[in-house]
């Protein structure tokens, strides 16, 4: 994946919330070109546009932003990171998903156990109360005392 810089112009000017708004609204797009916005720079008129993607190629930008209807842009471009300077959010991503990847290897592995047999003592069991007759004994109560009318 390189870095795609697109710089267009609005006909009217435009908000960042509308940019916004758009961008979430079109998202199948750009995952179908496997184009991804980083982060956009927008004009203090609202009239300029200043986009950098990450995407195979600056082609598959421009198919992007053609099948969402935004206008042409002025000029696309890749780009490369040179320098001290990095593309924090990657990286940061990069760094925290090896750090938990490190966390989850040292950790012990799972049990399989469901119980604790080591707390398990039968003479702990509870006492089995008295049983006392139920209401299902009617039955058999009135047979008995059919038997002994006669």
């Amino acid at each position: 994946m390189e870095h795609v810089i697109v710089e267009g112009r609005y006909l009217e000017p435009t908000t960042p919330e509308a940019i916004q708004k758009r961008g979430l609204g079109q998202r199948f797009c750009f995952d179908l070109y496997r184009s991804h916005p980083v982060t956009h720079y927008l004009s203090l008129d609202g009239a300029h546009i200043l986009c950098v993607f990450r995407a195979p190629d600056a082609e598959a930008v421009r198919r992007s932003l053609n099948a969402i209807g935004v206008l042409p842009p002025d000029r696309v471009w890749t780009a490369s990171l040179e320098g001290p300077f990095t593309d924090p959010p990657a990286l940061a991503a990069e760094a925290i998903a090896a750090e938990l990847r490190a966390a989850q290897e040292a950790l012990p592995p799972p049990s399989q156990v469901t119980y604790a047999p080591d707390c398990l003592n039968p003479a702990n069991a509870l006492p089995m109360g008295r049983r006392r007759p139920g209401a299902n004994l009617g039955v058999f109560k009135g047979m008995v005392s059919e038997m002994f009318r006669n």
